[in-house]
């Protein structure tokens, strides 16, 4: 079985899984954070809900709660995907519409947010966390756990601190990053920054870009694009 752990933002999450690979069953854990009951028909999910489905090559399963008021200001972070067989794994959130979010002065609040997100095999020990220096935005870092007991060690200039992850799926954020940091553990995890809108007047959190950080055991010593 391949694991994956994954995090969803917290306006109208999405998930989507694709395989390549013919007869590949899968199984769907799930986390929910959220203050309410979740229905996803026919399931009422909660926290270690399992749901499982089986995938013909090339064929695409998607979770979304892109219509549900429920699950507006709530996050699947956590959620762990098992495939008998190879499987990718896209995250993010849906088109949020500028009814429900309006930004002044702007033509347009539309926000859009996906990543690939990796397999576990890729997850790294060590990262140098990036930051933003732009006035009146929010760099955030979520590092989630692959492994049970897992210890993150965070460093800045002038301090450190530490953070248990007791189970594979949990996280905590790093918030209003304005330098960056390394994060060192003694077992892999995701970790993943983003953004929020310069929007000031909305009562809204949305993210306004996402992007993975690479473990410092992936990088090397040429690059292209």
């Amino acid at each position: 079985m391949r694991l994956r752990p994954f995090l969803s933002l917290r306006v109208s999450p999405f998930i989507q899984i694709v395989t390549a690979e013919d007869e590949s069953d899968i199984f769907i854990r799930f986390k929910v954070n959220s203050k309410r009951s979740v229905t996803l028909s026919p399931f009422v999910l909660n926290n270690f809900k399992v749901m499982s489905l089986k995938l013909r090559a090339f064929q695409g399963y998607t979770i979304d709660f892109c219509k549900n008021y429920e699950m507006r200001f709530a996050t699947l972070t956590g959620t762990t995907i098992e495939g008998s067989k190879r499987i990718g794994v896209v995250s993010g959130n849906c088109q949020i519409l500028r009814s429900s979010l309006y930004c002044p002065n702007k033509e347009s609040s539309d926000s859009l947010e996906a990543e690939m997100m990796p397999a576990t095999m890729y997850h790294g020990k060590e990262f140098i966390t990036l930051a933003i220096n732009k006035p009146h935005i929010q760099g955030n870092v979520i590092i989630t756990a692959s492994k049970n007991d897992t210890m993150v060690l965070l460093y800045d200039h002038y301090r450190y601190d530490t953070v248990r992850l007791n189970y594979a799926g949990e996280n905590t954020v790093l918030e209003n990053l304005d330098e960056p940091h390394y994060v060192s553990t003694n077992k892999p995890v995701l970790v993943v920054f983003f953004f929020r809108s310069d929007c000031d007047n909305t009562q809204v959190e949305f993210v306004q870009a996402l992007t993975l950080v690479v473990p410092c055991e992936l990088f090397y010593e040429s690059y292209s694009w």
